[in-house]
């Protein structure tokens, strides 16, 4: 399915680690840890065994540097902890493009707030999809109140949230991509733009806390 949605963030959503951008706030500790802030990507999950509320609350997060062609360097934030970065030998200069830092981008908060001006969350087509692996299948979906539904949604905890460019035809900024827990939609936010589009990923479940973030 495809559609999208625009969101136009002000001027101090853009870019900034306010107070209410706590992954931002992490994003820039992270860039003090290694000699070349190029980062490829980021991936933010709950502590293992709690739920996730609040974006905040995704307080387990890997960044991903890119260090020269063959080597990345990995460091984890823990509840706003950070460790030292660990240089592996990989190459993902053909799967991602560097994010060089916070400039221009809307905040996660502003990204997740473009995602509930998105058009296809007043359809009941759309829930009776985001729904069906989450104990509220097509068939009682069907039997409430879409104000419900999106309230409902708004109750789920987060899963994950990562962010990251790839090296794509047709992808012409860095993406967030939300999910919430029990479901295989993500939501797919340009953040630059504030665009909005979701998929149904053939991936149920991203990796856990505790293993590798890294794309195989």
């Amino acid at each position: 399915m495809t559609a999208a949605a625009h969101f136009h963030p002000s001027h101090h959503e853009q870019g900034r680690a306010t107070p209410q951008s706590f992954l931002f706030g992490q994003w820039a500790l992270a860039d003090q840890h290694v000699p070349y802030p190029f980062l490829f990507f980021w991936l933010a999950r709950p502590p293992a065994g709690q739920p996730a509320a609040k974006l905040h609350h995704l307080s387990h997060i890997d960044f991903i540097y890119s260090i020269t062609g063959d080597f990345i360097a990995h460091l984890t934030s823990k509840g706003g902890v950070s460790s030292r970065a660990v240089i592996h030998r990989e190459a993902f200069g053909y799967r991602f493009l560097p994010i060089q830092g916070q400039r221009g981008l809307i905040t996660p908060e502003a990204a997740e707030r473009a995602i509930e001006s998105y058009p296809l969350l007043r359809q009941l087509e759309f829930w009776e999809q985001f729904y069906y692996e989450t104990g509220l299948g097509a068939e009682k979906v069907i039997e409430l109140e879409l104000d419900y539904l999106f309230e409902r949604y708004r109750q789920l905890p987060w899963h994950s949230l990562r962010l990251e460019r790839p090296l794509r035809a047709g992808v012409l900024e860095p993406i967030y991509r939300f999910r919430k827990a029990d479901s295989r939609c993500e939501f797919v936010v340009g953040a630059t733009t504030g665009t909005v589009r979701h998929e149904f990923v053939a991936d149920p479940v991203p990796p856990a806390p505790g293993n590798s973030p890294l794309p195989s």
